[in-house]
This record gives C-alpha cells, structure tokens and sequence, in this order.
C-alpha cells in the first residue's frame, strides 16, 4: 500500500504548474529557464513578477519571503495568508491535489505519525530547494570566484555547464540559515535538514533531484583539488533515504530514455550530461542502493551499462550492480574499462564524445563479463582450476531467474565452455550436470557465522587480497590498475566484505523454505576484516627481482622477455604506459643536447641517473642536484624524470618537511623517485637526506598510528633548486653523495615551449608521446656502465669539479674560510688558538692572534662575511674531515705542550701567490685577515711570549669570545678536563677536577687588581682542556648535565624552553662570611641578594622580583645561604635563567675585594643526580 508521501508525488507527477497554481490570478510569464513569475496573491507588486514557481512545482514569494510546496499554496490560499501545511492541513491539500489528477486517494485512516513523517518530508524539500537557490546566486558573486575557476579548471566545466546544472558555492553557513528563516523556515527545521552546520562552508553544491525533478538533497565537494588536512572531499545531506533516486534520472526520464548509462562520480555524471549525453545518471557509489534500482524498475528502466571506475571497487561495484539488478528484471552490459587509468569525466574530457558514444558500442552482456570474471579469478591451466571455475560458474547461475535462461546460455555458458577448451556441446552439459549432483560450491556456501564467512572469503581471494604486516596496510591485486598490488583502504575491503555478504544472502535466501533473506551489521563486516588479516597475512612484502612493469605486461630487464602480468611477481607499481620496444625520443635527445650545450658526457650522465630511477638502484650511493636559474631545463628534466617512473611513483616535498615532519618518510614507502623542492631555503640538519641516500633505515609513522618498524627506501633522490641548498652538515658523509650540475643554458622566454607537463589528469606535452622511447634509450645503457657514469663522470668531467668547488664555498663557511684565507704547505704548524676579543682600539680586528691562529682568523672572516661561526671543537673536528677526506690534503692534526695545531696548513700572507685552495682561482687582491702565515715546522718555544696572549696556546686570553658559538655547540665535557692547570699571575685562573670521575667542578677564584668585564660564553676546543673564565666552565657544565626541549603552551600559543628532567645543582662557598665581612663589610648584603635573585628567579619561573633591604639581613642570618640546593621542581623556564648568573656575580664581587690579594675561595658546582 502506499504511503501519503508516494501518493502525493504521484498527484504532483501528473500535474502542471498551471493546473495547481490557479487560485489567483497571477498572470504568470515563462522565463528561458522554465519557471513562472506572475503577481503575488497577497500584496501588491510593482512588477507583478515576484510571485515565482519553479520547475519542481514548488513556489517563492520574494515579497514576503516566503517559500513552499503545492500543498502550502493550496492551504493558505484557503486561509488569506502564507503558512505551512501540517497534520490535517496537509492531507487535505493532498486529497485535493489528488483529485486534480484524478487518481484516487485512500480513504484509510492515516496515523498522525503518517501525516507528520509527510509533512515533514515536504517542508524538507523547500529547506533544500530554497538552499540550492541561495548557493546558486553566491557562486556567480565575487565570493565564488575561486570556486568556479576550480571547476572550469579542474573539472571540465564551463560556465554555461555550471548555470545549466545550477551548481552553487556553500561560502558560509550563517548566511544560508538566514537566508532560509527570512523565506519561513524555523531554526530546529534548518537543522534538522542538516544545513545548519559550518562543515559545509567552502563546499560547492551539486542539487540532487528524484525522479520527478523535485529537490532530494544536496551534494558537495570542496572548492579546491585537496581539501585543507582534516576537511572530506565531499558531503552530503544526513538521511538514509536522501539518496533514494539517482543523480539524474530525472534528466534521464524527461529525455524518454528506457536505457541509462551508470556512472559513479558526480562530476562524471555532470560532465557527461553537458556535453549532450542524457542517459547518464550515478548512484554515487560503486553500486546502485536497493531503493534506486526499485525506483529505476518502476519508472521502466529496462537496461544499464555499467560504466565503473578503473579500480577495485567498480569491480566489485558491476558484480554487486550485476546480480540486483537482473534480479529485478534489468539488463546490464559492461562497457571496456577507460584507459589509462581514467575516469569518464576525463575521458571525454580528452577523446570526446563521440569516442565515448564508441566505448559505450562495444559493451558486452554482463553475463559474459561474469564468466570472465570467474574464469580470471581460477584460471584454466589445470584440471582443479576448471573444476573450481565450474563449480563457481554453476553457482553464480542458480542466483539468476528463470525467465533469462536464455541469455545465459547465449552469453555466460558460451563463454565458459570455450575458456575450458570444450568443443562438444554436449558433453559440456553432460560435465555440467555431473558437478551439479555433487556437493557443489552453493552447498558448501558458509553459515551467516563471522568465522565461517571470513574462511570462505578468504579462501575465494586468497590470490587477490593480502594484509601487509609491515605496514598494516591492505594490499588487492588490480585494486587500481591492471596487473598491479595496491594499498587499498580498509573501507574499500569492508565494500568487497559487502558485497560477498549480499551474494551470500541471497543463496540463504533461496534454500530457505520462508525466503527469509539474512541480513549483516557494521559490527559484523569489522569482525571479517579482522579475521581476515589473521587469515591473509603477508610478513615480509618480496616483489620478484628484475622485472619492469607497465601497462601492457611486465619486461624482465636481464632477459628482455615479455611477460603478462601475474599475481605472483607481488609487483606494487607500473609505469603508466605501454612497453613497446620500436619506440624511439629524438626530440628528447634533441632537447638534451641543446640543455648541455653539445656536451655527450653530460648527456650520458643524465641518462645514466635515469636508467637508475628506472631501475631502482638505491644501492648507488648518491643524489642528482640540479642547480640553475629558471628556464635552464631544471623543471623539464626534472618532469621528465617523473613521468618516465609515474607522478603516482614519485614523492614531491621539500627538505625542511622531510627534515622535520616525522610522518614525511612514510610517504617515500614504496616510492621511485624523490623530488626536493625549495631546498635553498633550509639551513638545518639533513640527517634523514643522509640516510635516505645511504641505504639506512627510515622511519615509518604515520599520523593517529602507533610507529611501525622501519624500512629502506628503494628510491632516487633529485634535487632541484635555483641556488646551492644550506645545510648545518659540512662533512663529507652528505659531500660524497651530492652530485651537482649548474645548467646554465637558459631558453628564452619567447621561445619556451610546453614539453612536458604533470597533473591530476595525467602527461601532457610535446615529450609525453615519447615517454616509451625513452624508457628504451635508457634501458639501452648497461647496468654496469650505468653504474661507472654516475660513480666516475663526477670525479672526471671539468665542469663537476668547478661545481663542486663552487658549492663546496657556497654551502660550507668552512671551506670558503679555507679557500681564501689558507695555503697548503707540507709539514708547516699553525695553532689552533681560539678567538679572543682585542680590545686594543687601534688595532683593525675584532680578534687577536688573527695572523697566528686558525680559529681567531677563521671567527674574524666570518664576523667580516656575517657568516654564523661553528664552536672551537666542532671548527677542528671539521676543518680536519674537510682537509683530509673532502679534499684529500696531507694534512695532520696534533698537539704539543703549546696547544692543538695543523700540520699542513700555513695561514695566506701577501708573500703566498698559491691558487685558492679550493676553487683554484687566483688569490683575491685583498687578502682576508692575515699575517705571517703561521709558524715554521717544529718551531722552538720562547722564553717570553712574543706578544701578549699570542704564545700559542689556547688558554691566556681575556676569555672573550663570539657569543654564537654555544649555542648547540659546546664543549663535550670528556675531552681535556682531565688536566690541572694553575696560574698565578694576578690574574683570574682556576683549577678543574677530574671530570671523568667526578660530576662536579670545582673553580678556584684568585682576586685580581681590575675585576673582570661582563662576561660572554666562551669555549673549549674539545682537545686542550684549557678554559678562559669560570663562566664557560659554568655553561658547559650545565649544557651537559641538563637537556632541554621545547614545547608549545597550548593556552597562551606560545614556545618556551623547560628543563626536560628536574636536576638537584648545589652552589656553595668553602670560605667563611667573617673574614670576607671584615675586609668588605657589604659582603655578605651583596652575597645574600645575589642568592635570593637566583632562588626569585626560580621560583617565579624566570620572573625577577624586588628584593628590599629586609629580607637581605633576614635571610643573612641563615646558614643555609653558604650552600644553595636548587631542584625543587621543572626550573629555568625561559632558557635566559641559568645558575652562572649566580656564580658570575659571586666571581665578580670577590675580584673586585682589593684586599683579598692572597685569599682564595671556591665556587662549586655540583650535579648530584636528577629528581623523581
């Protein structure tokens, strides 16, 4: 029996505008869009075209604001004013509308929830119809702008086919709910329709229409090609029934069609509607739902192609489709699957309509694309693999009616008994009827139990389907493309789940004596995943060795025969075009020689790091750096080399991304190509670029997922950048592997042309027909000479080594010190030394000893350069892997009683003509700061330093330093604190405990006639263990005995430093107060402030507070003031608090105690261990 709903769409359905609008006379006009504007009923209208009824029959007072149905305009026409037909109103309008039509209306009582649910339904359609209308008008506003160039753009569509499908822009939710509460409509009406909600900003809408042409709901897909992280591509209005009638089948049945073409996507249908093909419609989804294709058997819709996706799930979709719809009396034809991996939107897009109209011709009945199904699923190649496919066949069979015997003898059976092999009719029957007496596979169909259902699933694509313990992904054989494993998301395996359970269901159905057909729950799906996982399990993902594949087949690159995909090669990727082995590039040649300017060896190189990408060898070491301004060929080569492996084999990121997202890596599993942009504008750690080209292994997280065991990358790496990129690494580890060319040959602008170019819909170019020959001119190259080209062409070639020299100095401040500032001389001495401020005002450098010492000269060019200078330890470590093993100089690095120094290096003078050390060019007419060069081999030690803090060694400076270089470099605390060292000059010295064995610092302080000036950070250089002041001592401990990091405050959005682990540091003076306070009265007030400065500090978590007079002589009565414990809790918050401040002022008050000229005292230090 119907309901009121189906009965008043069918009243509708019969009517026209015309017959129900006629209360009044409105006068209407029809507009070029088919709807009709006329004179309000209840007020007047300058006009008289404000009164509007839409195609759909509903209406739109724009006086009043008022919008509707039929049955509202009925009601309040009765009534002398707008309102809403509800409960018992409603029904009458119905009954009305009904007799119009002259069909008969039922005269059962109907239930109030009846009447309601009607209603309800009605109002619904106005909310949706009043929204698409609004959304409408905003996409053609400024607002929309960005929208509609996505889908002209992006989607095919011109803005004609825009206003023709009334497309609209979802900008911003509270202008939508008060667009509908001006046009009558309440607030908990708004939100029960689902509009009320700021998901759907940014969404353009699609209207989505029944059968009838009348508003069902609204779909929407974002206004960008990729969603901001977090955002679905597309929504839809909640409901379970709001998708009951196919995207266009409207259009399908206003067009009188009795045969539509079934797409999947929106867009698809969109496209191809505009473009003049009528009979398609979508379900939006792989598969029609059971309300649609009840809806398409009653509107008489007799046959459906099948169009699906180029994927798993329009397989799985057709079967699904297949089966229901046969069921329900509907034939179904297949066309062939889209090439290349297309969608029908961009298949017409690119070939045209009538080549669609083509695709469509050449559909087979879908009965013989079962048994193809089938048979690929077994294979023929054995006796129990016809047997398996008989069985199966013979099971699929009992699920089809009678009444289409026919067409299954005429397509489906025919098709099986040629696959077998059999010639005989008969005896193909006879075989037929012999497997049906047995137990065949419909009675070995599992009961409706989790177990026994996830057995027989996996039992049915065991060759198809495996779960990836690895990673925990799922992989599906031809899930994406032809031939080919691909990840495939757990919901796309819940679809096939689905789909198997329906196909089960209906068996159960049949062998019930009720016809009792069982259903499934989410629960239940779940529960077969993950039954299924223990069922399929792969632990180690091994893809045969050595073989290409492509979308034709699978080429073995050492034999160069030609295979046909198969399941068991476990491949993971394809190139995406054909192998054809006649293909040839000579434009690409043509281009590559005209990009090196004619230089062969340059050619082969590149050809040579192709072949690689190609071929997957990771094991070599290196990256292809290509350098240049814009227009030189950077680009082009670099798509080239994208499209010769696939934009979906390759990873695009930047290098502060790899560097410091953690969930990057994971992206480069499975990956061919690695392609760094923007690299110029990192300057920090490159640690996962080492090990991504050095064979290490990488990190494998991703995001919400608890961290999986690594894996290593079987990629190639190209970088491509307008400079040479920055980094904090100056070893040789990252310079061996870096591999640069300068392409300099720039193309001008009037003559650039489109050679290659990569998007979401696939190659385009005058290079892209080209892709096959240049898979065979790089496959020509030997893997060995291959290997030779990229390994020796760097070390061999001119230009590579100009290049090299050139990055090398651009990249590394290190080497340009080295390249301008030093010569090399076999057995020459020059010392280390460290950087020390000059403070004698005549003198040109900031620094002393700049003639004498390496380091001082080095801190000098770079204060002159504004390059940032490295610590005195890392300057040695890398000054010696720079001169040795980057450079390969025979160059020793040693001490004696004066200090570190080089042997091998001399520091340039004006008498030093060399070529520069490492670019080889003439030295500069100025020469950086410099001197004598250094000292002569095994030079003999003065009796008197020839010049003041100048001897040589490192520790007779004033302790200044360059401020910078602490910051992450500091001293290791393990090398040269072993060594006492005692002087006593008048001046401020100290001794230091055996730091290997003991975790605390002693520093011995000596007053000295002139207190010392404001300290900055100084340095060890990680071999003398010579240090310039406690305050260095102070930092280094700490730096070493505290690690920090650096979180986010979440509340106030803002970065602050706290110590990671709470310490316990201990101050104390060995000394006593009543000596110290005779000799300086105000001792002990400048003692006890400086102590309570530390402990407000900490406290008030890096807040200083005013400390008065009070509280000084209160505290300085404690005991407890000759020794300060700090470790309460998390201190030093800020990263500006550190406990030297305490100790630099106790340094500072004693020095400056004239009468203290032989008195000494300690200051210690000690970490104890942390707390908690």
């Amino acid at each position: 029996m119907k309901n009121l709903i189906e009965i008043y769409s069918e009243a509708i359905a019969l009517l026209t505008p015309h017959q129900i609008y006629n209360r009044y006379p409105h006068q209407f006009q029809d507009d070029r869009s088919g709807k009709l504007r006329g004179r309000p009923p209840f007020r007047e209208s300058k006009n008289g075209t404000s009164f509007t009824v839409f195609p759909d029959n509903g209406f739109f007072d724009a006086g009043d604001g008022f919008s509707g149905s039929a049955a509202d305009y009925l009601h309040s026409m009765k009534i002398g004013r707008w309102e809403r037909a509800k409960g018992r109103d409603f029904v009458e309008a119905v009954r009305e509308l009904c007799q119009l039509a002259r069909i008969p209306f039922p005269e059962q009582e109907l239930s109030p929830e009846q009447i309601e649910k009607a209603a309800h339904w009605e109002r619904r359609r106005g909310i949706i119809g009043s929204a698409i209308a609004f959304c409408e008008q905003v996409l053609w506003t400024d607002i929309g702008l960005e929208a509609r160039r996505y889908l002209n753009e992006e989607r095919g569509l011109s803005d004609q086919d825009i206003k023709t499908l009334q497309l609209g822009y979802f900008a911003n939710y509270r202008e939508v709910v008060k667009i509908l509460k001006q046009r009558g409509f309440s607030q908990e009406e708004i939100k029960a329709a689902g509009l009320a909600s700021p998901k759907w900003n940014g969404y353009i809408t699609y209207p989505w229409h029944d059968d009838q042409g009348r508003p069902l709901t609204i779909y929407g897909r974002y206004h960008q090609k990729h969603p901001p992280e977090g955002l679905p591509k597309t929504l839809a209005l909640p409901g379970g029934s709001t998708k009951r009638s196919p995207l266009y089948l409207d259009k399908v049945l206003a067009n009188h069609h009795r045969e539509a073409i079934f797409v999947e996507g929106v867009n698809d249908a969109a496209v191809l509607q505009t473009r003049g093909e009528t009979r398609v419609l979508s379900g939006v989804a792989a598969s029609f739902s059971n309300e649609q294709i009840e809806i398409l058997k009653r509107r008489g819709i007799t046959k459906i192609y099948h169009l699906g996706d180029p994927d798993g799930g329009g397989v799985g979709g057709t079967n699904s489709n297949l089966q229901r719809l046969t069921l329900a009396g509907i034939s179904v034809f297949v066309p062939p699957q889209l090439p290349d991996g297309l969608d029908p939107d961009e298949f017409v897009i690119k070939y045209g309509l009538e080549a669609f109209h083509q695709l469509i011709s050449n559909s087979e009945h879908g009965f013989r694309w079962k048994a193809k199904q089938i048979i690929a699923t077994h294979g023929t190649d054995s006796d129990a693999a016809i047997k398996k496919v008989l069985e199966e066949a013979i099971a699929w069979s009992r699920l089809i009616p009678k009444e289409q015997e026919s067409d299954l003898k005429a397509f489906y059976w025919v098709e099986i008994q040629q696959a077998i092999g059999s010639t005989d009719t008969s005896q193909f029957v006879e075989q037929l009827q012999t497997i049906k007496t047995q137990a065949s596979l419909v009675e070995g169909i599992p009961n409706w139990k989790a177990s026994e259902l996830a057995e027989y699933i996996a039992y049915r694509h065991q060759s198809t389907l495996a779960w990836n313990t690895q990673i925990e992904q799922w992989y599906r054989y031809e899930g994406k493309e032809k031939g080919i494993w691909s990840k495939d998301d757990k919901y796309y395996i819940w679809q096939l789940i689905q789909e198997e359970l329906k196909a089960i269901a209906l068996i159960h159905q049949q062998r019930d004596k009720n016809g009792n057909k069982p259903g499934f729950s989410h629960n239940l799906v779940a529960s077969i995943e993950n039954l299924l996982k223990g069922s399929l399990p792969v632990r180690q993902w091994d893809s045969i060795e050595g073989l290409l594949p492509l979308k034709n087949g699978v080429l073995n690159l050492k034999t160069q025969e030609f295979h046909q995909h198969d399941p068991k090669y476990c491949l993971t990727y394809c190139l995406p075009y054909e192998y054809n082995p006649l293909a040839t590039c000579h434009p690409i040649l043509d281009w590559l020689n005209q990009m090196t300017g004619g230089d062969r060896i340059m050619v082969e190189f590149f050809r040579a790091h192709l072949a690689a990408i190609v071929r997957g060898r990771s094991d070599i070491q290196s990256y292809l750096e290509l350098l240049g301004p814009g227009g030189t060929g950077k680009g082009t080569l670099t798509r080239l080399a994208t499209a010769l492996v696939g934009d979906q084999n390759t990873v695009s990121t930047t290098l502060k991304n790899l560097e410091e997202n953690r969930f990057d890596t994971a992206r480069i599993f499975g990956a061919k190509l690695v392609v760094i942009t923007d690299a110029e504008k990192f300057g920090g750690e490159v640690s996962v670029l080492k090990a991504l080209t050095g064979e290490d292994k990488l990190r494998f997280e991703q995001k919400y997922k608890q961290p999986l065991d690594g894996f290593y990358a079987q990629s190639r790496v190209i970088i491509c950048a307008n400079e040479a990129p920055q980094s904090s690494d100056y070893t040789s580890g990252l310079a061996r592997r870096r591999q640069t060319t300068y392409l300099t040959n720039k193309i001008p602008i009037e003559k650039q042309r489109n050679l290659i170019s990569i998007n979401g819909k696939g190659v385009t170019g005058e290079f892209a027909q080209y892709l096959p020959g240049l898979l065979n001119w790089v496959l020509a190259m030997p893997p060995e000479e291959l290997e030779r080209a990229i390994r020796e062409i760097p070390t061999t070639h001119p230009s590579f080594t100009q290049h090299k020299a050139q990055v090398l100095c651009e990249t590394n401040p290190i080497a340009d010190w080295l390249d301008q500032a030093v010569v090399y001389r076999e057995g020459w001495r020059t010392n280390v030394g460290m950087a020390k401020r000059d403070k004698d005002s005549s003198s040109p450098n900031l620094f002393q000893c700049v003639n004498q010492w390496l380091y001082a000269n080095y801190a000098e060019f770079c204060q002159s350069s504004g390059a940032r200078p490295v610590s005195l330890r890392r300057f040695v470590n890398l000054l010696r892997d720079l001169a040795v093993n980057q450079l390969g100089l025979m160059v020793k690095k040693g001490r004696d009683r004066l200090g570190a120094f080089f042997e091998g290096l001399k520091l340039r003078s004006e008498m030093d003509n060399d070529p520069l050390l490492i670019s080889g060019d003439k030295p500069p007419d100025t020469l950086p700061p410099g001197g004598n060069g250094g000292q002569p081999k095994n030079p003999s030690s003065p009796d008197t330093p020839p010049m003041p803090f100048c001897d040589g060694t490192v520790m007779d400076g004033d302790g200044t330093v360059i401020a910078e270089t602490l910051a992450r470099d500091g001293c290791d605390g393990s090398d040269g604190l072993s060594q006492k060292l005692i002087q006593t000059q008048g001046e401020i010295s100290y001794a230091i405990a055996e730091h290997e064995k003991s975790e605390s610092l002693d520093l011995t302080v000596l007053p000295s006639q002139e207190p010392p000036q404001t300290q900055m950070v100084t340095e060890c250089d990680g071999n003398s263990g010579e240090l310039s002041h406690p305050s260095s001592a102070v930092t280094e401990l700490i730096d070493l005995l505290t690690q920090w990091e650096t979180t986010t405050d979440t509340e106030f959005s803002s970065e602050d430093q706290f110590l990671a682990y709470t310490q316990t540091l201990e101050v104390k003076i060995n000394g006593c107060f009543p000596e110290l306070e005779s000799i300086c009265p105000d001792f002990c007030d400048r003692w006890c402030l400086a102590v309570l400065k530390v402990i407000s500090l900490i406290n008030n978590e890096g807040k200083s507070l005013e400390i008065n007079h009070n509280e000084v002589k209160t505290q300085k009565s404690s005991h407890h003031l000759k020794s300060l414990k700090i470790g309460q809790k998390a201190i030093f918050r800020g990263g500006e608090v550190r406990i030297e401040r305490l100790v630099n002022e106790v340094v500072a008050l004693v020095s400056s105690l004239e009468n203290l000229k032989q008195k000494s005292f300690e200051v210690a230090i000690a970490h104890l261990k942390p707390v908690g």
